[in-house]
């Protein structure tokens, strides 16, 4: 006698593909996408300043034009994560929503970062550095703070939100945190040339963000992690401005 078969039996069909992600083909698109973006606001900012460029004489065109570079950046990285796979912002950049218990972590770990990062600095730091030197106006020292405050989130949809997603579902995940980890240090040591110092402690920096990507599985920790260390790096310098003065 034949078996039949019914829904009620437990015998599903053919299992779901699961969803399309962002690959490594996006950041062959995305990426120089970016990079061409970023040079042309660089073209555009040199010739608003004029030449020679001194950072610390034109905070406003940089503020304005990173923060134009910033948002940029997020649109293509939500474009190449999200939109063109069907997906949410949040389940595309898989940010999750943390019990306040479980945020502990990643705040302690942002501080904890800033305190040591602060403490290397001081003591050598050659002060040549263009964080440094924008922070000797008071302009330079607010748009500084507005660049600091924002850019964590565009660096974590770009670095380990859209970089990071898309080489570890097409190298998994070990390649991908290393490559990641250099790619982050990389783009940061270009900003460092004059103050070594601070080459080591943006590696270190980049490689506890991206091992929080990839232990936790989500984009939360690591973004909460670099909002607390950049705002944590913000008072630092307020409160030793106010006792210097």
């Amino acid at each position: 006698m034949e078996d039949i078969i019914t829904p009620e039996s437990g015998i599903d069909g053919p299992a779901e593909s699961p969803p399309a992600r962002v690959r490594g083909i996006d950041l062959l698109i995305g990426v120089p996408i970016i990079w061409v973006m970023e040079l042309g606001l660089g073209i555009v900012l040199v010739l608003w300043a004029g030449i020679p460029f001194v950072i610390e004489d034109h905070p406003i065109p940089l503020l304005v034009l990173t923060l134009a570079s910033g948002a940029l950046t997020a649109l293509i990285a939500w474009f190449f994560v999200c939109r063109k796979y069907g997906q949410t912002f949040t389940g595309g950049f898989l940010l999750t929503r943390s019990a306040g218990k479980a945020l502990w972590i990643p705040v302690a770990i942002g501080i904890g970062l800033a305190i040591v990062g602060s403490v290397l600095s001081t003591a050598y730091s050659t002060g040549e550095h263009m964080f440094s030197k924008l922070a000797s106006t008071p302009t330079g020292m607010v748009s500084l703070a507005i660049l600091v405050l924002l850019l964590p989130f565009v660096e974590e949809l770009y670095y380990r939100g859209f970089i990071y997603t898309a080489l570890e579902n097409t190298l998994g995940a070990p390649r991908a945190t290393a490559a990641t980890i250099i790619w982050f240090g990389t783009a940061h040591c270009l900003q460092s040339l004059s103050d070594p110092i601070a080459i080591p402690i943006v590696f270190v920096f980049g490689a506890v963000l991206t091992i929080q990507r990839r232990v936790t599985g989500s984009l939360t920790a690591s973004l909460v992690s670099h909002l607390t260390y950049n705002a944590s790096l913000v008072l630092i310098a307020v409160i030793v401005g106010v006792y210097a003065s």
